[in-house]
């Protein structure tokens, strides 16, 4: 078992509650700081190069809490996060896109709207895309759109290499509702209608809203319901990559020139994995993956078809932490996975707890464990290694992001109400001197860095 340092941090706006941050490293041992409280009421903040930083922060409410779409301005120097404006309260968001080229930020929305209210069906009509328009000076946002996702449940947007298309991975709903079908033989079954996991396709208008439909690919898993999770262009452009959760598949695709789709290969990890998030080297051929059920982030190669091969694995907690799951309704799982920009380091975020819903009440469970792991790449093989797992003292972290100047890890927390910035340290690991911002029901998060005048 790894020695846990352990030290309190001040409150920053939840009065006289304490907070605190344990850390445990694979292989090092630090004194901790402690960390400094973030301002309230800030004034906007400008970075290095006189430009300035906004945090959008996107309210997942499928798990209980509320729905919504947060800003705030972001210190590159301190990572303190101040004036949180509201831009709405409508949306379940999965994931948030920016277009930097035409300041648009897409938004998902993890939802399925009723298809006719006055025929009954109060559901079935699938999720939406919400588009904005960023004011780089103030961070603001002015709706543009509100599209269907043709799915339910949208859990990723994707613009492609030429800017004409937005891809969606779609992950659909669990609720299978009953139908009646009649085999060859004549006889009377009952059979599920299951929804479809659509990859989909839409043209792009010149201003950046979404336009008609050119492509879909359906997945239906046999064993197990697909539901995607992700769609990462590879920095290649020649093709993309759809992990789906449901049945442990990763799927090659390229785009034609129409818009049109092509699955260039499938790589089966099966049971026990659930692809969740992709990150690939922005110059070798190496892409990573992990996972919802496994404790590692697993490297591929792949060639210049899309065609994906597993070359090793970095674990991402020790073992021996496993046995601190809760029992009763704990679960391990990672969450989002960043990586640096050069393509040194990957940051997973981890839990290994008990947060359910019960009744309307958001309930984090005694025992366990939830965090960020980090992950060094070996430059000359592209395996992962773990070099650190920190522990946090909040509540069902599930997103991330890196600063712009990638000095800072903002983790969002969606049972703890909270957005924690972690410094980053000149070897990639993370110190545990952090300040944190309330942010009701935070499941992940996006930065943006108004560009130069």
């Amino acid at each position: 078992m790894q020695e846990k340092l352990r030290y309190s941090r001040r409150s920053f706006v939840k009065g006289a509650a304490v907070l605190g941050l344990s850390f445990a490293a694979l292989g090092a041992s630090e004194t901790l700081a402690g960390c400094a409280g973030s301002g309230d009421g800030a004034a906007s903040v400008a970075a290095s190069n006189g430009t300035k930083t906004f945090v959008y922060t996107g309210c997942w409410d499928e798990k209980g809490g509320e729905k919504g779409l947060w800003v705030h301005t972001f210190d590159e120097a301190t990572g303190e996060m101040a004036d949180a404006k509201r831009v709405t309260d409508e949306i379940s968001v999965g994931f948030i896109c920016i277009d930097y080229d035409k300041s648009l930020l897409y938004v998902t929305d993890e939802c399925d709207v009723p298809f006719d209210k006055d025929a009954g069906m109060g559901a079935g009509g699938g999720g939406r895309i919400w588009v904005y328009e960023v004011d780089p000076l103030t961070g603001d946002l002015t709706e543009r759109q509100c599209a269907p996702s043709f799915g339910s449940n949208p859990s990723m947007v994707s613009i492609d290499p030429t800017g004409k298309y937005l891809l969606c991975s779609i992950h659909t709903a669990k609720p299978c509702p009953c139908k009646i079908v009649q085999d060859d033989l004549g006889s009377w079954q009952i059979a599920p209608a299951c929804p479809s996991a659509n990859c989909v396709v839409f043209e792009l208008n010149e201003d950046g809203t979404i336009g008609e439909v050119r492509d879909i690919m359906a997945f239906r898993g046999e064993a197990h319901l697909s539901q995607l999770h992700t769609v990462t262009w590879a920095p290649n452009g020649k093709f993309f990559v759809v992990a789906d959760k449901g049945t442990g598949d990763i799927y090659s695709m390229v785009l034609d020139s129409e818009g049109k789709l092509e699955l260039a290969s499938t790589v089966s990890l099966g049971k026990g994995y659930s692809p969740r998030y992709v990150r690939f080297h922005p110059e070798k051929p190496w892409m990573y993956c992990n996972f919802e059920s496994a404790n590692e982030v697993v490297a591929f190669s792949f060639d210049e078809k899309g065609v994906l091969e597993r070359t090793g694995a970095g674990a991402v907690v020790p073992e021996e932490w496993l046995v601190r799951v809760p029992e009763k309704d704990g679960k391990y799982e990672q969450q989002d996975m960043k990586m640096t920009e050069d393509g040194s380091y990957l940051y997973t975020v981890f839990r290994g707890s008990s947060d359910n819903l019960v009744g309307k009440e958001r309930v984090h469970g005694d025992g366990g464990f939830q965090g960020v792991a980090v992950l060094k790449i070996d430059q000359d093989t592209g395996i992962p290694d773990n070099v650190q797992a920190l522990e946090l003292d909040c509540a069902w972290p599930r997103g991330c992001a890196l600063s712009p100047d990638e000095k800072h890890l903002v983790v969002s927390c969606l049972y703890s109400d909270e957005m924690i910035a972690l410094p980053i340290n000149a070897d990639g690991t993370l110190s545990a001197d952090a300040v944190a911002v309330e942010q009701t029901t935070a499941a992940n998060v996006t930065f943006f860095r108004a560009p130069a005048a």
